[in-house]
């Protein structure tokens, strides 16, 4: 198989930002040595995450490498070992790393090295020959960790620095990169939440059989806080040649009812019905919207059916971020009628 780093970063931005890339140190030759020169490294690509302070007030942001390219204006005699440094609330380490160079690829396995003082985990990989600043001789690599779920207790402050050392075999060069976190703003009242639903259903047909065609009809939203969710929209869409309308029965907050306007629309490929929910939904409340649809007469065939999802959106406002967690997009997976989530609508 032909890699090339042009390849890998493209998969990288596919979803494999964070994959398993790592080294451990080829066995030496006994004439491996760094030429005189320098090291070079180029982020080609980043990553911020955000973290809070811990009452929430204010937000530090990092932008951690997510691919990496190593050169030395030597040529191509030299080698190198890299020790990353970087937070252990953020990351852990991968097993293995991928190193790409031209159209040639190689896998070695990391060395874990001891925590440092602040908590700090490291990995360490290297080449003992190789290394270069043409095509053929630059090194990329993806950086060898996975990202750790910080929700729901990503208010820890700001992150420990990411560092990147580089060093020739023998430790006659190095090179220290460290991307740090930065202060954002202050002031701001963080929120998230969470959606579950009860689902009902119609029969529809596929392939000559009845099916169940399932759609949310007891729809909560969870506010998580710290802070109140603010007022939003709940989109409910459903496959139009199933369900022949939808309509809100009732709404609540905390059990009390909650007065909501609603707009229907509909297109050849969606059925929806969008609730304004014109109220800030406290921490720790709960608002459920009831839907009630009316199935299309007889038995539809449903070749492919669009699975029903439900949808809560806010008004961006920068003093209210969204927190990086929760839910708050729900879909029916399953084509055979099973459902996502087992529960009756409630």
């Amino acid at each position: 198989m032909s890699l090339t780093r042009r390849s890998l970063i493209g998969a990288s931005g596919a979803g494999l930002a964070l994959g398993v890339i790592g080294l451990a140190v080829e066995p030496a030759a006994a004439s491996a040595s760094s030429s005189p020169g320098s090291f070079a490294v180029v982020d080609r690509k980043t990553m911020p995450l955000t973290s809070y302070s811990p009452d929430w007030s204010s937000q530090h942001t990092i932008s951690t490498p997510v691919y990496l390219e190593l050169s030395h204006t030597s040529g191509v005699s030299g080698g190198f070992v890299a020790t990353i440094a970087f937070d252990t609330r953020l990351f852990e380490a991968a097993e293995t790393v991928d190193l790409f160079q031209g159209s040639s690829v190689r896998t070695l396995v990391l060395t874990a090295g001891p925590t440092l003082a602040d908590g700090r985990g490291q990995v360490s990989f290297g080449m003992d020959r190789g290394l270069g600043n043409d095509e053929e001789s630059t090194v990329s690599f993806a950086v060898p960790l996975n990202r750790r779920e910080t929700y729901p207790a990503e208010n820890f402050g700001a992150s420990a620095p990411f560092s990147l050392t580089v060093t020739s075999p023998t430790g006659g060069e190095t090179l220290v990169r460290q991307w740090v976190s930065i202060p954002g703003r202050s002031g701001l009242a963080p929120w998230a939440a969470t959606l579950t639903a009860g689902w009902s259903d119609t029969i529809a047909a596929q392939a000559g059989k009845d099916v169940k065609y399932r759609y949310p009809s007891a729809i909560h939203v969870l506010s998580v806080g710290p802070h109140a969710v603010p007022p939003g929209v709940l989109t409910v869409a459903v496959d139009p040649r199933a369900v022949a309308s939808l309509e809100v029965t009732e709404a609540t907050l905390d059990g009390l009812p909650l007065a909501v306007s609603t707009t229907a629309a509909t297109d050849r490929y969606s059925r929806q019905l969008t609730v304004a929910i014109p109220v800030e939904v406290p921490a720790g409340s709960t608002v459920i919207v009831r839907v009630a649809g009316v199935a299309v007469p007889g038995r539809p065939s449903l070749a492919t059916a669009r699975h029903a999802t439900a949808r809560f959106t806010s008004s961006a406002d920068p003093a209210r971020p969204r927190r990086a967690g929760g839910a708050v997009d729900l879909v029916d997976l399953t084509t055979s009628g099973n459902p996502l989530t087992p529960d009756s609508a409630k």
